[in-house]
């Protein structure tokens, strides 16, 4: 047989890793995992008992011709970052006539690293560049350019009130990935001759909307 061979890698706590293992004769040719089942073992030494493992996930492909295995998060979970671990991914045929074949395919030693988990993401800066304009008649137009600094701007709400119709605080209109908004009505209406209409855009990111740094102007309807 042309195994095992061992493989050296890093784990991140809370990721999941997958790698697969075509293993081959030593003539070089595909070794069929035909009647072969598969295990993949994690521990702190070799040798120490079934119950002191760690079983991560593997199975062998629907055409015998590979191993895949995995370590999801929840094994990770039962991993401790800064200690070393070692790992055996090993075949068996517990029905061959004379004794059970127990093949190793890979074995090699787990470096587990605590995962970055509290990253710090701020809510975006401000929009810039807000335009607003009607066109054609009774339809309004805005664009504006996302935040040029901080983190970005997954979204964006856009806001509306007209003084002289009652509407003195500004309500959502609606949220938008785009940089641009077009209606041609608001509140459910249609937008009023000679009507003055405010509008303000903010930026949303996964850390929440910046409803303090904004930009905001107004129109007109002809």
């Amino acid at each position: 047989m042309a195994f095992p061979g061992t493989y050296n890698f890093s784990y991140y706590r809370g990721d999941t890793l997958e790698f697969k293992i075509y293993p081959k004769t030593t003539s070089g040719s595909p070794f069929s995992l035909e009647d072969y089942n598969v295990s993949f073992s994690i521990a702190t030494q070799r040798g120490l008992p079934a119950n002191q493992q760690i079983n991560a996930y593997a199975t062998v492909s629907n055409d015998n011709s590979f191993v895949t295995c995995v370590i999801t998060p929840s094994d990770g979970a039962l991993l401790t970052a800064g200690t070393p671990y070692v790992y055996d991914v090993e075949i068996r045929n517990l029905s061959s006539a004379d004794y059970p074949k127990v093949y190793t395919l890979l074995t090699g030693d787990i470096s587990v690293v605590e995962q970055i988990t509290n990253v710090e993401l701020s809510v975006p800066d401000t929009p810039t560049n807000l335009v607003i304009t009607e066109s054609p008649a009774g339809t309004v137009n805005v664009s504006w350019d996302a935040p040029a600094t901080g983190d970005a701007a997954e979204s964006y709400n856009i806001y509306g009130k007209a003084d002289s119709l009652g509407a003195t605080t500004y309500t959502l209109l609606t949220n938008t990935a785009n940089t641009t908004y077009s209606a041609n009505s608001i509140f459910g209406f249609p937008f009023q001759s000679g009507v003055q209409y405010d509008i303000k855009v903010t930026a949303v990111n996964a850390a929440g909307e910046n409803n303090i740094d904004f930009v905001e102007g107004s129109v007109t309807i002809a």
